[in-house]
């Protein structure tokens, strides 16, 4: 599954933004449709940061280092509390705000869930500063 970036109306006449996951631009265009959203545009996550002009590794729409830090926090909360790594990050998509957040929190899950280590692929999400690194 990819991540599409949306816009679209809701039954009030007021827009709405935000990230869905799904296979094709055609499922988001209806899954957004069951939600009773009507879609004005829908574009893979991919496809945005290039034509954008932002490398895709470095995308992480509205999400600033004080929203990093803080969804960082929030994951770290739910493993101290005894979640695995895929369910406190499968919490952070549903919860979270942030369309950012839920960007992040999605393509580090996909990642690890392919049977990667999560240590070998930390670093493959780089931070503005590296000073601190996964161990």
């Amino acid at each position: 599954m990819s991540g599409f970036e949306y816009s679209a109306l809701e039954a009030t006449g007021r827009e709405t933004r935000g990230v869905i996951e799904a296979d094709t631009e055609r499922h988001a265009r209806s899954l957004l449709r069951e939600r009773g959203l009507a879609p004005l545009t829908v574009e893979s996550i991919r496809a945005a940061a290039v034509q954008s002009g932002r490398r895709e590794r470095f995308s992480r729409p509205g999400l600033s280092r004080k929203g990093l830090a803080l969804v960082t926090r929030q994951f770290a909360t739910l493993v101290r509390a005894g979640l695995t790594i895929e369910e406190g990050l499968n919490v952070l998509i549903e919860q979270t705000e942030s369309a950012g957040a839920r960007t992040l929190s999605r393509q580090c899950g996909r990642a690890c869930s392919k049977a990667n280590p999560c240590r070998t692929v930390w670093p493959s999400f780089p931070t503005r500063s590296r000073r601190s690194t996964a161990p």
